[in-house]
C-alpha cells in the first residue's frame, strides 16, 4: 500500500483538523440561506361552507366567494393559524353544505351552485374529505340545489340534508322541503314536502347528541323570513315553538357539545326595523326547551358567515361572511360592504376575536412602516381592473385594521403614489398618484400626511408637478422626504429629484438616472444613501427596463452599478435595517416582446447584488414591500400575478428570513481570515494528537 495514502487508526492529520474545526466554525458565521414564509389567511368569503374535523382537530373550509371570484381551495384551521391545503378541490361553488360525519371520520360535502354572470348550474355531486383528498362518492341523490341545511346524526350515523332552492326550469326559483339521508355508500329520501317545515332555503341545521335529534331553524319561504324552530327524530318532523329568535335567514348555527347547547349567530331579519332587511349581530342558545339571547355584541353584523364547534378547544368558530352595509358600532376589524375574513370564538360568555379580516387583494397600493407605532400602514391601490380604492388599513404583524373607508376628508381614491414614514414629525407621507382609471392625466400632485388616526392635506406653494409610477423614500441622517421620475401629467416620464422637509418641497437635481417610472428605491440608514434600482419607460413589453443601480447622497446621484438582477420594472423594494441591505423581489421583466413576472429575491450591499433566492413567494408585479424593524423580516403584501385581466389581485401576506451575513472583506481581511482559521486547526491538531498519547 503506498504510504503516502494510509490512514492511521486513532490519529487525524493536520488538514482533517483544519476541516473539522471549518465545520465547527463555520456555521457560526455563514449566512442561512433566506426562504419566504406565507402567512396563510383564506381571504375575505361568504357564502363558503366549514366543518369542524374532530379526528385531526381542525376546521375545514372550503369554497364561497372571496372579493375577486369563487375560491378552489381547501383551508383549515387548527386553533392557532390557518393552513392552505395543496390538493385537487372539488369544483369551484357557493351554497354548498359540509358536516363532519364522526363514524367514518370524513367531512361531506353535497350540492351548491356556481354562477357565472346571469348563468347558474346547480349541482347535487357528494364529495368526502379524508384530510389528506377529496373524493366524490355520488352523483346521484337529493336533486341539484343550493343553500339546503346539512348535519350529522352521530347515533344513528345517518348526514341528513333538508330544503335549498334551485331554478324551475322556466327562469323562476323552486323551493324545496325534502327530506334526504346519506349513509356512507347512498342518499335515500325520507320524508316529502308534505311531512316536514315545508319548502325553505337558508336554515340552519344541527345535530343536538344529548337530546338525540337534528335541531332546525329558521330560513326563508321565497315570501317570509320565518322563526320556527323545528327537530328531526329520523322519522318525522316536530315543530317545537315558533318564538325564540326573530325571524331571520342567512343565520349561523353549531352544537355546543360540552354545555350542550345550540349556538346561533346573526343573519338577516325582516322582523327587526321592519321593512329592512337587517343584518343582525345577536348570539343565541337552545337548550332543548326554549331560545336565551345570551350576547348582543362581539362580531359585528354579517350574514352567509360559517360557524363551527371545536371539540377539542371548546369554542364555537365563527368565519367571514358578508357585512352590514355601515361599519358597526362595536369594535373589531372594521369592514363594511366586502366580504369579511375574521375569525371569532365563542367560550359560552363572550367572543374573542383571533384572526382579524384582510384588506381584498390589490396591487400598486402604497406601504409604509410606522417604526414608532409598530404598524404598517396602507393605502388605496388597484382592486379591479376598474379602479383604486381609498381605504386606510393597519398591520401590526398579527392582524390588520381597517380606519379609513371613503371619508369625505381623505386622500381619493389611487394608486402608483409614493409613501415613506416620517420618524421627526411621526407622519407617513403620500405623495401623488393615479387616480380614478389611471389614465395619466389623472395624476395627483397632493401631499398628505396620515398620523394614526387621520389624513392631513398639505398645500405648499412649490411642489413637484402632479405624477404616478414613482417613489419616495425618507433619508434619516437629512430629515427629508426624496422623490424621483415618474410619469406626469402629460404622460411624459421625468427624471427630477425633489425633496421635503415636512413644509416645503425643493427642486433638487434635473440629473442622474434617466426618465423612468415604476423603479424600486430604498434608503440604505448605514451608508446614507438613496439606492434606486430598475424602472421603465412607458410602453409595452417592446420598451426597455432597465438594471442599472445608482444612489443619491442628497447632492449628486451616482451610478453604482449596470449588472446583477435582471432589468426589470414594478418590483418590490425595501430596506432591511439589521443586516445593511437593500433587498428587491419580483418585478416585470421583458423577453423577446413579452412580459415576463419574476419571482427572485436580490440583496445589495453597496457595491454589488447578490442573490438571495430565486424560490419566493410566486412571480408577481406591484406588490408592494416594508422592513418590521420590530420582527426583523421583510413582510410583502398584494400585487398581480398577471398582466391585465388575465391577473389576480392577490392579498397574500408573506415574510422574509434570512441569517447573519458576512461582511465584506478586504484583501487584508482575508488574509486575516485565512491565519485564523491556520491558528485554530493547529490548535484543533494539537488537541487531538495529544488526546491519542
Amino acid at each position: 500500500m503506498n504510504e503516502s495514502h494510509r490512514v492511521v487508526p486513532g490519529v487525524w492529520t493536520f488538514r482533517s483538523a483544519v476541516l473539522a474545526c471549518m465545520v465547527v466554525f463555520f456555521p457560526a458565521i455563514c449566512a442561512e440561506a433566506a426562504s419566504w414564509s406565507p402567512i396563510v389567511h383564506p381571504g375575505p368569503h361568504y357564502l363558503h361552507a366549514a366543518a369542524y374535523d374532530a379526528a385531526r382537530g381542525r376546521m375545514v373550509l372550503l369554497g364561497g366567494w372571496l372579493t375577486g371570484g369563487y375560491d378552489v381551495r381547501t383551508h383549515e384551521w387548527d386553533g392557532d393559524s390557518w393552513h392552505r391545503i395543496d390538493t385537487v378541490n372539488p369544483p369551484y361553488r357557493d351554497g354548498h353544505a359540509l358536516t363532519y360525519d364522526s363514524v367514518r371520520q370524513r367531512v361531506v360535502l353535497f350540492g351548491g351552485v356556481q354562477s357565472i354572470g346571469s348563468e347558474q348550474t346547480h349541482l347535487n355531486d357528494t364529495w368526502e374529505w379524508d384530510g389528506v383528498n377529496w373524493t366524490q362518492v355520488a352523483v346521484t341523490g337529493p336533486s341539484p340545489r343550493e343553500r339546503h341545511a346539512m348535519t350529522f346524526d352521530d347515533q344513528r350515523g345517518r348526514v341528513v340534508l333538508f330544503g335549498g332552492h334551485t331554478v324551475d326550469g322556466k327562469g323562476g326559483v323552486l323551493y324545496l322541503g325534502d327530506t334526504w339521508e346519506w349513509d356512507g355508500t347512498g342518499w335515500t329520501q325520507v320524508a316529502d314536502e308534505a311531512s316536514g317545515p315545508g319548502p325553505r332555503f337558508s336554515s340552519a341545521m344541527v345535530f343536538d347528541s344529548a337530546r338525540g335529534h337534528s335541531v332546525m331553524f329558521g330560513g326563508a319561504d321565497g315570501a317570509n323570513a320565518l322563526g320556527d324552530t323545528w327537530v328531526w327524530e329520523g322519522s318525522v318532523w316536530t315543530m317545537v315553538t315558533d318564538t325564540g329568535p326573530p325571524c331571520r335567514a342567512y343565520h349561523a348555527m353549531t352544537y355546543d357539545a360540552d354545555r350542550q347547547r345550540v349556538v346561533l349567530f346573526g343573519g338577516a331579519s325582516p322582523c327587526v326595523n321592519f321593512p329592512f332587511v337587517a343584518d343582525q349581530q345577536d348570539t343565541w342558545e337552545w337548550d332543548g326547551q326554549s331560545w336565551t339571547q345570551v350576547a348582543e355584541g362581539g362580531p359585528f353584523k354579517r350574514r352567509f358567515a360559517s360557524l363551527a364547534y371545536d371539540t377539542v378547544r371548546q369554542r364555537s368558530v365563527l368565519f367571514g361572511g358578508w357585512p352590514a352595509n355601515f361599519l358597526p358600532d362595536g369594535g373589531g376589524s372594521q369592514q363594511s360592504d366586502l366580504p369579511l375574513g375574521d375569525l371569532w370564538e365563542w367560550n359560552g360568555q363572550n367572543w374573542v376575536e383571533r384572526i382579524t379580516t384582510i384588506p381584498r387583494g390589490r396591487s400598486a397600493h402604497g406601504m409604509a412602516y410606522d417604526s414608532v407605532r409598530d404598524v404598517t400602514v396602507l393605502f388605496g391601490g388597484r382592486v379591479s381592473i376598474y379602479g383604486y380604492e381609498t381605504e386606510t388599513w393597519e398591520w401590526d404583524g398579527q392582524g390588520w385594521t381597517r380606519l379609513t373607508l371613503r371619508g369625505l376628508y381623505d386622500p381619493e381614491s389611487r394608486g402608483h403614489m409614493g409613501m415613506a414614514y416620517d420618524p421627526v414629525r411621526q407622519r407617513t407621507w403620500m405623495f401623488g398618484g393615479a387616480r380614478n382609471n389611471a389614465s395619466s392625466a389623472s395624476a395627483s400632485d397632493e401631499t398628505w400626511s396620515w398620523d394614526g388616526e387621520t389624513w392631513a392635506l398639505h398645500e405648499p406653494a412649490t411642489r413637484p408637478s402632479a405624477r404616478c409610477a414613482h417613489n419616495m423614500v425618507y433619508d434619516t441622517a437629512r430629515d427629508r422626504l426624496v422623490v424621483f421620475g415618474g410619469i406626469d401629467n402629460g404622460g411624459l416620464v421625468v427624471d427630477d429629484t425633489w425633496e421635503f422637509d415636512g413644509t416645503t418641497w425643493e427642486l433638487r437635481s434635473s440629473t442622474g438616472p434617466s426618465p423612468r417610472c415604476e423603479y424600486g428605491m430604498a434608503y440604505d440608514e448605514q451608508r446614507q444613501r438613496v439606492v434606486l434600482f430598475g424602472g421603465a419607460i412607458l410602453g409595452g413589453p417592446t420598451n426597455p427596463r432597465f438594471g442599472d443601480t445608482w444612489e443619491w447622497d442628497g447632492h449628486v446621484w451616482v451610478l453604482m452599478s449596470q449588472g446583477g438582477p435582471a432589468p426589470r420594472a414594478s418590483m418590490a423594494c425595501a430596506y432591511d435595517s439589521h443586516r445593511g441591505r437593500v433587498v428587491i423581489h419580483g418585478g416585470l421583466a421583458t423577453s423577446g416582446g413579452q412580459y415576463v413576472l419574476l419571482d427572485d429575491t436580490w440583496e445589495w450591499n453597496g457595491s454589488q447584488w447578490a442573490l438571495m433566492t430565486d424560490q419566493g413567494p410566486g412571480p408577481r408585479y406591484v406588490e408592494s414591500m416594508v422592513y418590521e424593524t420590530a420582527r426583523a423580516r421583510m413582510f410583502l403584501f398584494g400585487g398581480t400575478d398577471g398582466i391585465g385581466p388575465e391577473g389576480t389581485f392577490l392579498d397574500e401576506m408573506w415574510t422574509l428570513s434570512e441569517g447573519p451575513t458576512i461582511p465584506a472583506m478586504s484583501t487584508w481581511g482575508a488574509v486575516v481570515m485565512a491565519l485564523m482559521l491556520l491558528l485554530v486547526g493547529t490548535c484543533c491538531a494539537r488537541r487531538v494528537a495529544g488526546s491519542q498519547r
